[in-house]
């Protein structure tokens, strides 16, 4: 496939990424490649591209194929019937194994003690599917005493019941706190962390990324630079209009695509608005470039007047944040170099 970026993103259930099928990863050829468990043993049959082993038994698979935009969404349709997701049995002719049962999950209950109670029987009833490491598993060991064991029903012990419901909230605040606090903020930016779909043993860092973006891909293979102030460390807000721009020459450095997605500063959700446009890039038509090739983008709730419609994203009347997409980032990006566009309050 030429002339199209793709990828198969494969992730574990503690949002590591497990390796790529795609552009960068595999090339435009067709292939063949076979995601195993962690118990499995089995012999691989001929025709096999590669394989893609994975520490849990629940994977998550993300695909993503590129759309020039509207003209070209037939021909991108077409590209999505050469995809083929099946079972190894289908493709070896042998036996196919008994199916898995299903998985005994608790209803959500958004109480206070409730959240605490699904949080960790959802984490119980899951556990057992993954194969955790050294470090992990003396994690568990220590979790246990207040009921938090691999394939058990979830139950805190009654004196410490109080105290676990409220560690569950004080947790969660901890994660909301850093993840505004990802990297070094530059001049209202946060660079995406480095170890980024790679955690290791960083815990509060892999929720703080599933918090504002889950399912982050590798440095080399997409980068998330996010805002959440303007030049002047003033958090981004609705009630004002913002500029921000790129000066010639300094577009984001991709070999894919870049986009820019505004999302709402209290849900993290796109943003409702009249004209259904929630992101804006290289592939957006009616962008209008400046005079000597840079560009500036309009972001403010209602439409400008003295400013191309097409470079306007509408924010919402509060707080809001903004994440600068970049697929397959080269050069500058990659080595930290790039200086990340500057964005300025209107002053009325």
């Amino acid at each position: 496939m030429q002339d199209r970026y793709y990828s198969f993103q494969l992730v574990d259930m503690r949002t590591d990424n497990l390796d790529y099928i795609g552009t960068r990863a595999t090339g435009d050829q067709a292939g063949r490649y076979l995601i195993a468990g962690p118990d499995w043993r089995g012999e691989v049959p001929a025709g096999i591209s590669g394989i893609i082993r994975s520490p849990s038994r629940l994977v998550f698979l993300l695909g993503r194929t590129e759309v020039k935009g509207d003209g070209d969404l037939k021909d991108a349709a077409k590209v999505l019937t050469g995809y083929a997701l099946q079972p190894l049995s289908k493709v070896s002719g042998a036996v196919p194994p008994e199916a898995s049962a299903a998985l005994q999950l608790p209803a959500y209950v958004d109480t206070r003690q409730g959240a605490a109670q699904t949080l960790f029987s959802t984490f119980n009833a899951l556990a057992p599917l993954h194969r955790w490491s050294a470090s992990e598993q003396e994690k568990l060991a220590r979790f246990a005493a207040i009921g938090v064991k691999p394939g058990v029903a979830f139950q805190a012990p009654a004196d410490l019941s109080e105290a676990v419901a409220e560690g569950a909230v004080a947790g969660r605040e901890q994660v909301r706190a850093a993840s505004s606090q990802l990297s070094v903020e530059q001049q209202g930016w946060l660079p995406s962390p480095a170890n980024v779909g790679k955690f290791g043993d960083d815990d509060l860092t892999r929720a703080a990324v599933a918090w504002r973006y889950i399912y982050a891909n590798n440095a080399v293979e997409a980068l998330y630079p996010m805002a959440l102030h303007d030049a002047e460390g003033r958090m981004l807000d609705g009630q004002h209009g913002y500029r921000l721009h790129f000066p010639a020459g300094q577009l984001p450095p991709v070999n894919a695509f870049w986009s820019l997605t505004l999302y709402d500063g209290k849900t993290q959700l796109l943003v409702a608005n009249p004209i259904q446009r929630y992101a804006l890039g290289d592939r957006s038509p009616g962008l209008q470039y400046d005079a000597d090739g840079g560009l500036t983008l309009i972001l403010q709730a209602e439409a400008p007047k003295a400013a191309p419609q097409g470079n306007w994203l509408p924010t919402p009347q509060g707080p809001f944040n903004l994440l600068l997409r970049l697929y397959l980032p080269k050069g500058g990006a990659l080595d930290g170099s790039y200086q990340l566009p500057t964005i300025t309050r209107i002053e009325s």
